[in-house]
Formats: structure tokens, sequence, C-alpha cells
């Protein structure tokens, strides 16, 4: 199983425009998540992400790391990927689409799919 991290990067970065905006939960596909401080468990038990001010760190069930960064409405992550957020839209390098509407984020991944997550408390489900 491959780490689900790219390209299944989701619904980061809906920043504010400063120079260091606070990074967000990477949603990685289906499932669960739930949060809890500064520390967001995936629906794979092995899947942690971590947030440290403008930095996500996320491990995947191979405990592979993966850094993103966070400034003003762009993010960084591993391999030149970047992300750009406009207004409550977020458009990654990749090609994925991610538009948030209320609590709920709407993502075009790359293959197609809608990959929809609604946020209730500290709780995430995607599908």
């Amino acid at each position: 199983m491959r780490n689900l991290v790219l390209p299944w990067l989701v619904a980061i970065a809906l920043a504010a425009a400063s120079s260091a905006a606070p990074a967000q939960v990477v949603y990685q596909g289906p499932g669960t998540y739930v949060s809890n401080g500064n520390q967001t468990y995936g629906p794979k038990s092995a899947q942690t992400q971590s947030t440290y001010g403008s930095q996500i760190y996320v491990r995947g069930t191979r405990g592979h790391g993966r850094i993103y960064s966070t400034y003003g409405n762009r993010t960084y992550g591993p391999n030149g990927g970047v992300s750009v957020t406009q207004g409550g839209t977020n458009y990654e390098s990749n090609g994925t689409v991610s538009q948030s509407l209320g609590h709920q984020t709407y993502t075009r991944q790359q293959n197609g799919k809608l990959l929809v997550c609604s946020t209730y408390t500290n709780q995430t489900y995607c599908h």
C-alpha cells in the first residue's frame, strides 16, 4: 500500500492572507478524521498529522513523513507541490481543485472523482 499523502492532497491551506497563516489539515481520502489539539488522526490507525504554527507534519501508514508549509495564500508541499487559495477555492499544482462552502469541502481530484468532506466540531467525514 502506498503512502496516501499525495496525490490525495485535498483541503490543504484554506488560509488567511498573512505572512505565516496556520497550516490546515490534509484530508487524504475517504474516512473519518478526528482532531485533538494540534493532532489529527486519519482513517487508518497509523495516519497522524501534527500542526505547528504554519507547518503540518503528516505521517502516513508506513511511517513516512511529509512536511507542508503555509505562507499567506500559498502552501508548499513535498516534491515541489504548491497550492494557492483564492477566496474559498484552493488550486493545487497537480490539478486538484477544492472549494469550501460552510462546513463542507468539495474536492475534484486528478482522477475526476469528487471527494466531499463535512466537518462537525472535532470530526471530519470524507466520502
